[in-house]
């Protein structure tokens, strides 16, 4: 069987341990592009933009060169893709929160503010302001920057219009608050 310590918060080796069939250990695997993205997390959080690059990821993910041109096409793939999963799962985890009937809207605001600080700790927020930074020099970086700052914006729009025009009944365009 393959010990796995990969995902997309750090990145890990894959082990062999004797005694395990081919099978059961290409089961047990991290998809190869899951595991570069977890490379690539790992040197952006330690390192910073500047100086993640492909043959860092590769070294930090222990696979070929070519695997991340494969999967990636080019360093600005690379990031791109990285930013596009780890912005995925936090506006899911969000949107989850403010759909949340049970809480009231001052829990739901502490929570957003949890959240916040959890994505200042995990190095979102900076990867984010950093890839905003590069997208200075980079159309297509900047463009997808823009995009994922609209979603977040929509969904704080969405959130204060269901509040807005709920429970408080406030003569705001919730457009105003995204």
């Amino acid at each position: 069987m393959w010990a796995v310590g990969a995902s997309v918060t750090g990145a890990g080796g894959l082990h062999h341990l004797k005694g395990e069939s081919v099978a059961v250990r290409r089961a047990a695997r991290v998809p190869t592009g899951d595991q570069i993205l977890a490379a690539a997390r790992t040197i952006l959080h330690r390192d910073g933009v500047a100086q993640l690059s492909t043959r860092a990821v590769a070294a930090e993910a222990g696979v070929n060169l070519s695997l991340i041109h494969y999967y990636f096409r080019s360093r600005e793939g690379l990031l791109l893709a990285l930013l596009e999963r780890m912005d995925a799962d936090l506006v899911a985890r969000q949107r989850n929160m403010y759909a949340r009937e049970d809480i009231t809207l001052a829990e739901k605001w502490a929570e957003a503010i949890a959240f916040y600080r959890d994505d200042l700790k995990s190095g979102y927020v900076r990867t984010l302001l950093e890839l905003a930074a590069y997208g200075y020099a980079n159309r297509r970086i900047a463009t997808e920057v823009r995009k994922i700052l609209k979603r977040w914006r929509d969904l704080l729009a969405e959130a204060a219009a269901e509040t807005l025009t709920g429970d408080l009944n406030v003569p705001l365009d919730p457009k105003e608050v995204g």
